[in-house]
């Protein structure tokens, strides 16, 4: 398999180079007669292939057995080995067709190129789990910067540091240089799954989860064949999920504020209803002096709120006539605005609390998947674990 694979990645990895000429080929097909939409194609393709085929190699997918025999299980693997074989032989054909004298046999076989190409990368995508912002981020050359190799923490002592977001490690020469790259490849795990996370991908984050608790064991395999031989440390902090987290429970604070804002607007418009009602110059005085004073040194106000107008003009007036009411139905008519803005309040605080629902409802899968993140990583035996917040 690993010949195969191999293979498959050095025909598709020089495709680039053999383009350029097969266009210029005996018969003189001009770009423009074959298409640039679809040589733009054909460029793109190759380029994400590349891309993806070098990854894959950096995974260990064509070199480490263990890895290998992943790839083995994978559930679309037969159909894997199909569109590799599909690959090889239609780069072979695609050579001899776009050598052909008739333009539209050319363009045929740009067009299948391309098709097969990019139903092999969307094979190579499914399986290391990159969704296509991840795939334009890496082409673009934003992929992950992966540490390179341990600062020396003592030159003299054989002792080395290896540190990456979350995880670090500290050790002898031989212990870091035999986990690093397992390490490094559960960081990859780490990012592809707050990734997912934050674009509400959670079958994809599940998926790398699972990828995740298999390299944990692997690695903690590992971690106990080196600690008779090798004194080290290893200390995960934090978890893939903790950003989801923390704005789940700041959703969940910010509810629970806007929900008591709401009784206190909704109670304020009650009683207001009562004082126009009742015209009762005491009832209006306190009425109003409650609901500006409320509002004003209200301790916890929802970020999107803004203390209205009449509520600070009015709580001026009163200070300045220490409460007295001179026209009662001068009042009665402020009364009335008053109400209005908060009807307006009460409905802006309906439109967050609906908005903020659907945003936990949206993030409640993060809730379990944290938790089963937690148990693993506080279930290491060969590890620390530091929660993130």
């Amino acid at each position: 398999m690993r010949a195969r694979i191999l293979v498959i990645g050095i025909v598709v990895l020089t495709a680039a180079a053999a383009f350029s000429e097969s266009y210029w080929g005996t018969h003189g097909h001009l770009m423009s007669d074959i298409g640039e939409e679809r040589l733009e194609l054909s460029e793109i393709a190759i380029t994400q292939y590349g891309v993806l085929y070098r990854e894959f190699e950096r995974r260990g997918y064509t070199t480490d057995p263990e890895l290998m025999e992943e790839l083995e299980n994978w559930y679309r693997y037969e159909e894997y080995l199909e569109w590799c074989e599909m690959v090889r032989a239609q780069w072979s054909d695609r050579a001899m067709r776009m050598d052909s004298p008739d333009i539209d046999v050319v363009r045929a076989a740009v067009d299948e190129h391309n098709e097969v190409i990019l139903r092999y990368n969307e094979l190579l995508m499914d399986f290391m789990e990159i969704d296509s912002a991840e795939l334009d981020a890496m082409v673009a050359g934003e992929q992950p910067d992966y540490p390179e190799p341990d600062t020396v923490s003592d030159p003299g002592s054989g002792v080395y540091e290896f540190s990456t977001a979350n995880i670090s490690m500290i050790g002898d020469t031989a212990a870091v240089d035999d986990l690093r790259f397992r390490l490094q490849s559960i960081q990859g795990l780490y990012d592809a799954i707050a990734t997912h996370v934050a674009n509400l991908n959670f079958d994809l984050a599940r998926r790398n989860a699972e990828n995740l608790y298999s390299s944990l064991e692997t690695a903690g395999d590992d971690a106990a064949r080196l600690s008779g031989e090798c004194s080290f440390t290893v200390r995960f902090t934090g978890l893939p999920t903790d950003e989801a987290m923390a704005r789940y429970n700041e959703l969940e604070k910010n509810r629970e504020e806007n929900h008591l804002f709401y009784q206190n607007v909704v109670q304020r418009i009650d009683e207001i209803n009562d004082a126009i009602e009742e015209r009762d110059r005491a009832l209006i005085n306190s009425v109003c002096t409650a609901a500006c004073e409320s509002f004003m040194s209200w301790s916890s106000l929802p970020e999107w709120y803004e203390i209205p107008r009449t509520f600070r003009e009015w709580h001026q007036q009163s200070q300045e006539h220490a409460g007295e009411i001179e026209d009662i139905m001068d009042f009665i008519r402020s009364l009335g605005e008053m109400r209005a803005e908060l009807e307006r309040i009460k409905d802006e605080s309906m439109d967050y609390h609906e908005e903020m629902i659907q945003e936990m409802s949206d993030l409640e899968p993060v809730l379990g998947l944290h938790a089963e993140l937690e148990r693993a990583m506080s279930s290491m035996g060969w590890a620390s674990y530091t929660p993130g917040w």
